[in-house]
């Protein structure tokens, strides 16, 4: 019997994710060096396919070697070596160096953080990234080119938090606190790249024109990725109902994105097929634009892949999209895989949609059958797609809240079933709010946003002050966890033999 081609899919995506790992994680020398490592993994695949030919799995095993070693070559090359061509290699001394603001400087109450790049010391570039940290004036911009003196340091972790890991993702190996700077010039860099974000920063500016206070900051946070705009009592406020997810630019964004550009383009009569390749570079614009966070680009590659589908006349498999969508990002990027936060709470959220939400909606479809009303039927239907959609992303995504977080939200079911409906009616108005501002004052185009983004504000606030709406919980040991997820996968393989609707 043929294997299936989802089956190769998940044999192969856990070979990178095991080779990824072992590269992080595993340093083994100088002997390990890309070229070798290639030779070794292509005898290795020759070697299965000649003398294991009859062997029906012998094209996934091949499969899983050549993409463990190109995972662990791939590692070979994010992480940073101590060398006079890196900028690592000087860091805890004081350094001047010349450098360009390569990103959108991020901007709080306190201070101002701008990533450099194309970085200069005693005339000689050096690869790798600087994250510096300024007093909130003078105010610099991307594109601008400037003199640093003072101390560069390595990252730390702080507490639980693998801040040095969480940098590396970004290929940020120092850090300097409050230098001494000198603007050498401005305006340098990509002018696409300016154009971006000056249309990031007036559609900020238009939501805090048209939207008052907090509800101005959400919609800037949910849209844009403002998120330090946000106050941190309202943070935690979502963070205690276990709703903090909508905030960050992820499935459910780029969903309701989607489903916008799409309606909007069949209202302006352009043909469906065509409908398609019209969407997808406004698709990559809004996340290119909103500073490309993994969740968002893991999300818009799974849209991609699926509006490719549906478009060729074949029926998008929402779990290949998934699996694709993750490999090619850790490929790209495999720091991913141990130090985005979003980016896992993300990936396994979407894992428990597809694959946790049949099982639960199974589990509670009996109770329609007790309720004769056809109006209180479909209703409850209603409830039970919604409720089965959050249980199933708050059980994939449970253990590693716990590890980060170490607190889970009691009420966040139920803050789910409220707050997440909400937010998409939010999303929604936010986005038919800049639309509309062509014909209208800002002022009334974002008045449905207001009220609507007050209402989330309100419900949640009132959730998260229940005094059990949340409780302190010690981080789980590793064993646990894998244990967890192995019982998780055998509930959904169990679900799957006996069930008729397999989600292959």
């Amino acid at each position: 019997m043929k294997l299936h081609p989802a089956q190769y899919l998940s044999g192969w995506s856990i070979a990178v994710v095991l080779g990824i790992t072992w590269g992080l994680f595993f340093k083994v020398g100088w002997l390990w060096s890309p070229a070798l490592l290639s030779c070794v993994g292509l005898v290795l695949a020759v070697i299965v396919k000649i003398f294991f030919k009859r062997f029906r799995y012998s094209g996934l095993i091949v499969g899983i070697i050549i993409f463990f070693i190109l995972a662990w070559v791939r590692c070979l090359f994010v992480i940073p070596q101590v060398s006079p061509d890196s900028l690592i290699y000087y860091n805890e001394r004081p350094t001047e160096l010349t450098a360009c603001v390569i990103g959108e400087p991020r901007r709080n109450s306190k201070d101002q953080r701008l990533i450099l790049g194309s970085v200069k010391i005693e005339n000689k570039k050096v690869s790798r990234k600087l994250l510096t940290v300024l007093p909130l004036y003078p105010i610099y911009n991307y594109g601008d080119c400037l003199f640093l003196s003072g101390k560069l340091q390595t990252p730390q972790p702080i507490q639980n938090f693998a801040y040095d890991k969480y940098l590396l993702k970004d290929d940020i190996v120092s850090v300097m606190y409050r230098p001494r700077v000198l603007i050498l010039s401005k305006g340098e860099g990509f002018w696409w790249h300016r154009s971006l974000i000056n249309l990031r920063q007036w559609l900020a500016s238009d939501l805090a024109d048209g939207l008052v206070e907090p509800a101005a900051s959400l919609a800037q946070a949910m849209t844009l990725g403002y998120q330090e705009w946000l106050y941190q009592t309202d943070m935690d406020s979502f963070a205690k109902t276990g709703t903090i997810h909508i905030i960050s630019i992820s499935g459910l964004h780029i969903g309701v994105l989607v489903i916008v550009i799409l309606q909007l383009l069949l209202l302006l009569g352009l043909n469906r097929r065509l409908v398609v390749w019209v969407a997808l570079p406004f698709l990559i614009i809004y996340v290119v634009t909103v500073g490309s966070p993994a969740a968002a680009a893991r999300s818009a590659l799974m849209a991609i892949i699926a509006l490719l589908a549906v478009n060729g006349g074949r029926l998008s498999d929402l779990g290949r999209a998934w699996l694709l969508a993750g490999v090619i990002l850790l490929l790209i990027n495999p720091w991913l895989l141990v130090a985005d936060i979003g980016f896992q709470l993300s990936f396994l959220s979407v894992w428990g949609l597809i694959y946790l939400t049949p099982p639960i909606i199974k589990i509670l479809s009996f109770w329609p059958k007790l309720i004769n009303n056809a109006v209180l039927q479909k209703i409850w239907q209603w409830v039970v797609i919604v409720l089965s959609a959050g249980l199933a992303a708050t059980l994939a995504t449970m253990p590693l809240v716990i590890i980060y977080f170490e607190r889970w939200s009691i009420i966040g079911v139920l803050a789910n079933l409220i707050i997440v409906p909400l937010s998409s009616l939010a999303l929604l108005s936010v986005f038919g709010a800049w639309i509309l501002n062509i014909f209208l004052p800002i002022k009334l185009a974002c008045l449905p946003a207001q009220i609507i983004l007050d209402v989330l504000f309100r419900l949640n606030n009132f959730l998260a002050s229940v005094s059990w709406s949340s409780m302190t919980v010690e981080a789980w040991p590793m064993a646990i966890v894998v244990l967890y997820y192995l019982l998780l996968c055998f509930g959904i393989w169990f679900f799957n033999k006996n069930s008729s609707s397999s989600v292959y």
